[in-house]
């Protein structure tokens, strides 16, 4: 990912890398329940660590993340809501404009 960042240089990849690139006990886990208490409708968020399935995501997103449970899946496709990986992201927003990285 570093490598990536070195042709974008776009501060906010370099942000995100320093989060993805904690050792997995300092990451954290979100719920759906937390997410859909902090985001917007149809935002794009990057989350630094896991996603679990308690709670319902009242409205659709685009989120890409270290991990996803089953059941956290399952309900952000009932939301309405995209799935991505971290890269794909990364290729689709190349400056990061209108991401939100959640810790």
């Amino acid at each position: 990912m570093k490598r990536a960042n070195n042709k974008t240089s776009a501060g906010f990849w370099k942000r995100a890398d320093d989060a993805l690139s904690k050792p997995v006990r300092a990451r954290k886990a979100m719920n759906l329940s937390r997410l859909s208490r902090i985001t917007k409708k149809d935002e794009m968020v990057l989350i630094a660590g896991k996603v679990l399935g308690d709670g319902e995501l009242s409205h659709p997103l685009t989120i890409a993340a270290l991990g996803f449970s089953k059941s956290a899946l399952d309900a952000i496709k009932r939301a309405g809501g995209k799935i991505a990986t971290v890269a794909q992201l990364r290729e689709k927003n190349p400056k990061g404009e209108g991401l939100r990285i959640l810790i």
